[in-house]
């Protein structure tokens, strides 16, 4: 990890963000921080970042757009989105536009560390609220159809299910007889799936 990029509105968080990635990755790390989208909007035209911090509730241009547009033009770039609230909706929006995971900001940072670190080891989280909202967007897909939602796979389904009832991944693991790395696999693929969907509105 090299380049890190932190959009965020508050600006208390701003250098509370910066801590956390330097405790990680030392101070050789080069960080930009803007309190807006705007002016990162020309310059991931001609410079992409290893890592996206974007706080998604920013307007004109919105956070959304933002990732959208790093998703487009930096396709190795790794996508989190920051919330204050995991609302499932805006969660939801942020999965579709190309986030590869999700933090709430007042997260202790010991834990941000350690769901930060496993976002980019593929390890997204995911909230029973979350599952119950993804469930809703993905099944039933009508037998036959050729639409633009992929079906669930499903295994993908019972994870989510399992995790919607409020188990976390290690229970709905076990309950599977699968390994914590499997679950996260089918959960890595829901992302994908949503994010396929997202596509179709580029």
């Amino acid at each position: 990890m090299q380049d890190v990029l932190i959009v965020e509105s508050i600006g208390a968080v701003r250098p509370w963000l910066e801590a956390i990635l330097r405790q990680i990755w030392g101070d050789g790390l080069r960080i930009s921080r803007y309190p807006i989208c705007q002016p990162v909007q020309g310059i991931i035209q001609t410079h992409c970042f290893d890592l996206a911090l974007l706080d998604i509730s920013l307007p004109n241009p919105h956070g959304l757009d933002l990732i959208r547009n790093i998703r487009r033009h930096c396709p190795d770039a790794h996508i989190v989105a920051t919330v204050l609230l995991d609302h499932e909706e805006s969660l939801l929006q942020a999965i579709r536009a190309g986030a590869h995971g999700y933090l709430l900001k007042d997260t202790p940072a010991e834990l941000f560390t350690q769901e930060l670190l496993a976002i980019l080891r593929d390890d997204p989280p995911m909230s029973p609220a979350l599952a119950r909202r993804l469930l809703r967007h993905f099944d039933p897909v009508p037998a036959g159809d050729t639409g633009i939602v992929p079906a669930l796979g499903f295994k993908e389904s019972e994870v989510l299910r399992l995790i919607a009832k409020g188990f976390n991944k290690q229970e709905a693991a076990e309950v599977l007889g699968l390994t914590y790395t499997r679950v996260a696999h089918f959960i890595h693929n829901v992302y994908r799936k949503l994010a396929a969907t997202g596509l179709t509105d580029t």
